[in-house]
C-alpha cells in the first residue's frame, strides 16, 4: 500500500512506506546543485512557495546520499561524493540566531569557543573519518526574519563567514537552505547600509528556484485521489473538463485522465485551491494536507455524488486563511470586493432564500475565477451558467445571473471577455 507524507520535516525523515515522486522540477534542481558544486559553489538557497515539496526533496536527496534506497530517487551518490560515507546535520529554522541553532546541532552549547571554530573542528573530524559533510537548514526564512529584527550586522557577518567557510572549493562540504521567498524579501525595515550588507551576504548563496507547476502538483494530487477513490466519477466531470479548456482556464493539452482522477474536485476548483495554498499557505498547509484533512473531506463529498466546487473552495480559503486575507496583501482588494458583493446579494430581494444562497455561491465562483485565472481566461454568462449547473447544481443559473446583472452586482466586461464583480453605477459603461 502506498502512503503519502502530507508534510515533511527534515528532522523526522520520511514516514515509513512513503514514496517520493521525482518531478522534472526536482531533477532540474539536483542537476543545478551538482553542477555548481563541482565548479566550487557549495552554499545554496532553494526558494519555493509553501507546499511545493522542498523538504521532501531534501529528504529524498539525503536518502540517496546515505545509500538507504535500493534505487536512487534523484542521484547516484557517487556523482557528488568522493568519500564513501556522509555526515548529515539537519537544522530546522527557528526565530533565533543561526549560531545558536548550529551550536545545538553540533552539540557544543557549553563550550566558549566560537561556533565557526567548532564547525571547523567537526569538519576536520569528518575528513579524518572519510566523510562528506552536508548541512541542511530548512525554514531558513525564520532565521533571516530574526536576523533582520535583532542585531542584523552581527547576524549577517556570521552568515557571511559561514558561507565563506563552506564555499572553499576543495572542501567536501555542502550547505543547503530553503526559503519561501527571495533572500532580499526578508530585509524589510533595514537601513540602506544594512540592505547593502544583506545583498552582499545573499551573493554568497547560489539561489535555486524550486517551482512545481500547478499542472504537476495536480498530476501528483490526482494519483492520491485515484488511490483514495470512494465513488464513481460524476458524469459532469468530463463536461467541466471541456468547459475549463474552452474558457482557457487550463491549457488545451491538459490530460483528461488527470482531470477525472481529481474528482470530486473539478478543474476550476483544483486550480483555485492549489494557487490559493501556494499564495496564502503556512508550513503545515499544502495541497495534500487539504486533500486528506477530515475538516474538508473532499472524498466524502464524492460519496454523495457532489462536486467539490468553487463555493466550497471559497469557504475553505476564507476560513482557513482568514487572518492573512485580512492583512494588507496583493489580493486584499479582491477578497474585500467578494465580501461586499456577497453582502449586497444578501441585502437584495429574491424569490426564495435558496435563490439568494445560490446567487451568493455564484458570486463566490466569479470572484475566484477572476482572482486565480490566467490573463487569457474568458468567462461569458453562458459559460458561468454552465459551471453553476454542472458543479453547483443550480438549474436556473442563467436567470440568477441575469438578476445579478440587473441589480448591478456583476457585469460583463467586453474588454476582458469576462463576467466580473461590479460595485454598481448608473453610468452606462459600455456606451
Amino acid at each position: 500500500m502506498r502512503t503519502f507524507s502530507l508534510s515533511a520535516n527534515i528532522a523526522n525523515g520520511f514516514a515509513e512506506g512513503a514514496q517520493y515522486i521525482v518531478t522534472p522540477n526536482a531533477q532540474k534542481t539536483i542537476h543545478t546543485i551538482v553542477n555548481d558544486f563541482q565548479t566550487g559553489i557549495h552554499s545554496f538557497t532553494i526558494i519555493g512557495s509553501y507546499g511545493t515539496g522542498k523538504s521532501s526533496f531534501l529528504l529524498a536527496l539525503e536518502t540517496d546520499l546515505e545509500r538507504k534506497g535500493r534505487k536512487p530517487f534523484l542521484i547516484d551518490s557517487k556523482i557528488l561524493l568522493k568519500s564513501s560515507d556522509i555526515e548529515i546535520k539537519n537544522i530546522v529554522g527557528d526565530y533565533t540566531e543561526l549560531s545558536t541553532l548550529l551550536r545545538r546541532s553540533l552539540n557544543v552549547e557549553n563550550t566558549t569557543n566560537s561556533v565557526l571554530d567548532e564547525l571547523k573542528s567537526y569538519y576536520n573530524k569528518c575528513q579524518k573519518q572519510g566523510k562528506f559533510l552536508l548541512i541542511v537548514i530548512d525554514e531558513f526564512g525564520k532565521v533571516l526574519e530574526h536576523a533582520a529584527k535583532n542585531n542584523p550586522e552581527k547576524e549577517l557577518y556570521f552568515l557571511q563567514k559561514l558561507a565563506e567557510f563552506v564555499n572553499v572549493p576543495s572542501r567536501q562540504i555542502l550547505l543547503l537552505t530553503t526559503l519561501h521567498q527571495n533572500f532580499s524579501a526578508y530585509a524589510k525595515g533595514l537601513t540602506e547600509a544594512q540592505v547593502n550588507e544583506w545583498k552582499k551576504v545573499k551573493g554568497r548563496f547560489k539561489e535555486v528556484t524550486f517551482v512545481e507547476p500547478i499542472e504537476q502538483l495536480l498530476h501528483l494530487a490526482a494519483k492520491q485521489m485515484q488511490a483514495d477513490r470512494k465513488a464513481e466519477v460524476s458524469f459532469s466531470a468530463k463536461s467541466l473538463y471541456e468547459l475549463a479548456k474552452a474558457t482557457g482556464y487550463v491549457s488545451k493539452d491538459f490530460p483528461i485522465d488527470t482531470a477525472l482522477q481529481l474528482y470530486p474536485l473539478d478543474l476550476f476548483s483544483a486550480y483555485a485551491i492549489t494557487t490559493a495554498i501556494q499564495r496564502y499557505g503556512q508550513n503545515e498547509r499544502s495541497l495534500f494536507t487539504f486533500l486528506a484533512s477530515q475538516e474538508n473531506a473532499p472524498q466524502e463529498v464524492s460519496v454523495k455524488s457532489q462536486i467539490y466546487n468553487l463555493q466550497r473552495v471559497y469557504d475553505y480559503i476564507y476560513y482557513t486563511f482568514y487572518s492573512y486575507l485580512k492583512e494588507a496583501n496583493a489580493d486584499s482588494m479582491n477578497w474585500s470586493s467578494m465580501q461586499v458583493s456577497i453582502e449586497r446579494v444578501e441585502g437584495q430581494s429574491w424569490d426564495t432564500p435558496e435563490q439568494m444562497l445560490q446567487a451568493a455561491n455564484i458570486i463566490k465562483a466569479i470572484g475566484l475565477l477572476n482572482l486565480f485565472s490566467v490573463a487569457g481566461f474568458r468567462l461569458s454568462k453562458e459559460s458561468l451558467a454552465d459551471y453553476a449547473k454542472l458543479a453547483m447544481n443550480i438549474p436556473d443559473a442563467q436567470h440568477i445571473i441575469e438578476k445579478l446583472e440587473q441589480k448591478k452586482i456583476i457585469r460583463y466586461a467586453a474588454y476582458k471577455d469576462r463576467v466580473m464583480l461590479f460595485e454598481g453605477t448608473d453610468v452606462d459603461l459600455e456606451a
